[in-house]
């Protein structure tokens, strides 16, 4: 097999020895019997001839060894998929790349383009290691079609060239109709003739050509081209913005340090933008061909150093890409340039603080939560955080994972004090998610809150829910800690849990929840086996201007990144090797004012209003913020500076240090060993399984207790999740029900069965699963968004639209969410007549989700939009468009 003619002898850059080891291919085509692969001077390469089935699987072995196995960390795994390239060494059992196959993961239109007898190229680029680093393969016929395709261009633009030339003027090179005149160069010579002929025939044409290209470039539409490239796995695309001739996109370089990418006209597949050879560079000499359906393998890349000599390309590194527009508005050169390189960090993060600097120095900064910069939102006085962030910084490859840390309050709390830092959290006391009479005694007692008229409020949490959720103010404990710990920790059961889902799972949503009914939905459906009890603190008084007479109890939240400072003989549980810089700080405040100073003004408190004055409001219309004072902002991140690099030490979570930190708690144990095994899942399935049969293994047979039964449901509706993925839904089905069956007040297990009978098409079903999943849990998003979906398909599109307004009444940037109301809307207009208002909202609602994501904007949207706004004695003539519906995506950990 010939090696491309662009490969062979266009590149610039020198090629390399070849390595010490040499790559194999094993795969199904000979039984996967490893073959020998071709050293070409850049990369090891291997010729395959598709089989009867139209797909081929394969894996990478190093020196022919099945211990040195490298492969993908997805089954199934091609160019458009998301994935890492694992290995050496002798797992992978099930992972491969597939040629071919479309697959569960992936989702583009043109990977399923390979027939029987069909030619491929595989090819595998190592490091200066002789590390395998990517994979990736290019169908022969497809390269030799686009060969000649650019050969046809060059000719038919040099034909055109000449034949423009000729026609505008006479044979002795003259414009039409002019004498031959004399001119003088700089020298003051004449010039020949005919020189002087040439060069005004020149600037003329160039004038012309500038014009007409200005003419043309002015009418691109803005939106018109889009980058897409490996940092989504090829599966979102992103605007470029127009600059004059060009369309630009700012790129940063990911933890390999490269990037490869193309271009889509308007968005699609079918109109891709690519270059004639893959891993291009303007260092290389190549074509730039399309837009048509066969960009499948060729893409431009940053950064890769085989194929582009760029000494700044590294991780972090900011490039802009340039897609340059010829005279009649066409791509014809795509060309990038190095901004920066930003600061690598292991980690991003946000600690939320109560602060008094009129308490002790030992207590006025109170840690409340830990939580991922990346998922949190920074608004109004905070906006600047994020921008800083995206500015200066960029997480590096081996950045700290610690979901456990910052979602589980439990964890935070416990690692605070392990590491000696329990003055920095409030008082705290753990306790089993099992109500006895003794319980709201033993919280007093643990918090340090006499019966004796003590002052002191109890703050009830869930160990593992954010934005609020199941955070109860107890004002009053000594007389009402008891009563709501039984409503919390009591949910109902067998015919009473039954009769509960025949009132709230209904077909309206439309119901309004009081604080401590929303609150004990939280709790009868979470999963973790504890709770958490703290004595309420609070924060000096926050002035707003527009309130001046008001005075909040805000929650200070400050921002941070993680540097590894590390070293190769540094030890990598070494705390001291990360450095803490702050990003800046603001107060969140909640809705409420505090209440008066004066103890005669002060009135009896509600569950809500206590609430309402201590929680940070999440209702963006409620959301206050203020500034904080630098001197305040000093103080708070000077005592938590030391802390932070104890409390995030590199393998302070690993399983066996869980295991042995929890080993008296085995309940809680199997659970926290079941949420690492969630991190993993995405890039290491296998290990993800083996943690969750170990977490399994430390729990009873026969879970009779709320808390045992929490667990196991967890466990079980983990381990369905991963043999989902897999599409194995065989082994998902049992694990599925079981979830449900072990605890029935489980939100997320009806959600997970309702994805189950969604995948088996299976719509009537899904949707009894998830009006459960959603009663039990009103603020989870994804049961919303699949319901509609499967409402759509149903037909039932009033019931899709109520809904959609559930969901935007907490959720209201939800993109799928305002599809699936349009949509309804839009076939509801076919068999009845809607409201002014309604119309309106399907225009507002099929908008905002075209703008939020243009990428799965299709004709066929477009068709639905259009119908709004097109006079309705003019719609009967447009073409009715079909159901169809987004990907709804995403499991909760």
């Amino acid at each position: 097999m010939q090696l491309l003619e662009q490969e062979a002898s266009a590149p610039t850059s020198a090629a390399r020895p070849k390595p010490a080891k040499t790559c194999f291919i094993a795969g199904s085509w000979s039984d996967y019997k490893p073959q020998a692969m071709q050293w070409d001077g850049f990369c090891f390469v291997h010729s395959v001839i598709m089989g009867w089935q139209g797909f081929e699987s394969f894996q990478i072995l190093m020196d022919g060894s099945w211990n040195q196995r490298v492969y993908p960390s997805v089954p199934d795994a091609n160019p458009f998929v998301q994935y890492n390239v694992q290995g050496p060494d002798a797992g992978g059992h099930g992972k491969n790349w597939t040629m071919g196959k479309p697959s569960y993961w992936s989702r583009s239109p043109t990977e399923a383009k390979a027939t029987r007898g069909s030619r491929y190229k595989v090819k595998a680029s190592v490091d200066d290691r002789g590390k395998v680093t990517r994979v990736f393969w290019q169908s022969e016929e497809e390269e030799e079609k686009k060969r000649k395709e650019a050969e046809e261009k060059k000719n038919k633009e040099a034909d055109k060239l000449t034949n423009g030339s000729v026609a505008s003027h006479s044979a002795n090179g003259y414009p039409a109709g002019e004498k031959p005149k004399k001119d003088f160069g700089v020298s003051g010579e004449a010039k020949d003739d005919t020189t002087a002929a040439r060069d005004r025939l020149t600037n003329q044409l160039a004038d012309a050509k500038k014009k007409a290209t200005e003419a043309v470039i002015a009418n691109v539409p803005s939106s018109k081209y889009c980058v897409i490239g490996s940092w989504s796995g090829f599966q979102t695309p992103e605007a470029m913005e127009k600059d004059g001739n060009r369309f630009t996109f700012t790129l940063t370089l990911g933890s390999k340090g490269f990037e490869s990418f193309l271009i889509l006209l308007g968005g699609s597949w079918n109109t891709a933008i690519y270059p004639s050879m893959p891993n291009a560079s303007p260092a290389l000499t190549h074509d730039v061909l399309g837009p048509d359906d066969r960009g499948h393998g060729t893409w431009w890349t940053i950064g890769q150093r085989e194929y582009d000599p760029d000494s700044k390309a590294r991780p972090g590194a900011v490039y802009l890409i340039s897609a340059i527009l010829d005279s009649q508005a066409h791509v014809y050169k795509v060309k990038w340039d190095w901004v920066k390189t930003l600061t690598e960090v292991v980690y991003w993060g946000i600690c939320d603080i109560k602060y008094d600097p009129n308490l002790p120095p030992d207590r006025r900064v109170q840690m409340l939560e830990l939580g991922d910069g990346r998922s949190s939102s920074f608004s109004q006085h905070g906006e600047a955080i994020k921008e800083k962030f995206e500015k200066e910084f960029f997480m590096a490859s081996s950045g700290l994972k610690r979901a456990l840390l910052v979602e589980n309050k439990k964890v935070t709390h416990d690692m605070f004090v392990q590491a000696n830092f329990a003055n920095l959290r409030p008082l705290t006391a753990c306790y089993p998610r099992h109500f006895r009479e003794q319980l709201s005694d033993q919280i007093l007692q643990d918090l340090e809150i006499t019966t004796e008229g003590g002052a002191g409020q109890v703050v009830l949490k869930l160990c593992n829910r954010s934005r609020g959720a199941g955070v109860v103010v107890v004002p009053d404990p000594v007389k009402q800690l008891n009563h709501i710990l039984y409503k919390l920790l009591t949910p109902p059961e067998g015919r009473e849990l039954a009769l509960w889902f025949n009132r709230h799972a209904a077909e309206s949503f439309e119901e309004p929840l009081g604080i401590i009914e929303e609150q004990c939905l939280h709790w009868w459906s979470n999963e973790c086996p504890v709770f958490l009890a703290e004595r309420c603190c609070h924060s000096l008084p926050v002035r707003v201007p527009e309130l001046p007479q008001r005075a909040f109890d805000g929650t200070m939240r400050v921002a941070f990144v993680l540097r590894d400072s590390k070293t190769p003989e540094s030890d990598p549980d070494d705390p001291g090797r990360f450095k803490v810089e702050w990003l800046g700080g603001y107060w969140k405040l909640p809705s409420f004012a505090k209440q008066p100073e004066k103890p005669d003004a002060a009135l009896p408190e509600s569950l809500e209003e206590a609430r309402a004055r201590v929680v940070s409001s999440f209702n963006s219309a409620e959301k206050r913020t203020a500034e904080v004072l630098p001197a305040h902002l000093q103080e708070v991140c000077a005592a938590l500076a030391p802390a932070l690099p104890w409390v995030f030490r590199k393998d302070a979570l690993s399983v066996n240090n869980l295991q042995d930190y929890y080993a008296s708690d085995p309940l809680f144990c199997a659970f926290a060993l079941a949420r690492a095994a969630a991190a993993v899942r995405i890039s290491k399935l296998e290990e993800s399984k083996s943690i969750l049969m170990l977490a399994g293994e430390l729990l009873s047979p026969d879970p009779r207790t709320l808390a045992e039964r929490s667990v196991r449901s967890y466990i079980d509706r983990n381990m369905a999740v991963c043999h989902m993925m897999e599409r194995n839904m065989k082994l998902a089905k049992p694990l599925v029900l079981a979830a449900a069956r072990q605890m029935q007040t489980n939100s997320t297990a009806h959600f997970i069965e309702g994805c189950y009978y969604e995948e088996q098409g299976d719509f009537t079903h899904s949707t009894l699963c998830l009006r459960k999943s959603i009663a039990l849990d009103p603020d989870f998003k994804l049961p919303y968004l699949l319901l509609g979906s499967c409402l759509l398909r149903l037909g039932k599109f009033r019931h899709t639209v109520q809904v959609c307004q559930a969901c935007h009444l907490r959720h209201c940037d939800s993109a799928v969410a305002h599809f699936n109301l349009g949509q309804a809307l839009y076939h509801l207009a076919h068999s009845s007549q809607l409201s002014k208002e309604e119309e309106e909202k399907a225009v507002e609602s099929l908008r905002l989700a075209k703008a939020q994501v243009s990428e799965q904007w299709m004709p066929a949207d477009e068709g639905m939009l259009q119908y709004f706004l097109t006079e309705p004695s003019a719609r009967p003539k447009l073409k009715r468009q079909p159901i169809h519906t987004w990907k709804v995506s995403g499991w909760r950990p």
